[in-house]
């Protein structure tokens, strides 16, 4: 829900989500992964980027 917390809605009901709090080196980890969490996507995702310390849900499939 891009609230800072692990809100999900009833389409993630099958989605194994996990709340995460933003470090350096899950950041640059999910960096080398191909997953820029830090990027703004505001125009079309409305997403701002996130900074070591932010809290963010994330879909445990992306890292299998």
């Amino acid at each position: 829900m891009r609230d800072g917390f692990c809100h999900t809605e009833k389409m993630d009901r099958y989605n194994t989500t996990i709340c995460v709090k933003m470090t350096k080196e899950f950041l640059d980890h999910c960096l080398n992964c191909g997953l820029d969490y830090r990027t703004s996507h505001s125009i079309k995702h409305f997403f701002t980027g996130l900074k070591e310390g932010d809290r963010w849900a994330i879909n445990c499939r992306r890292f299998n």
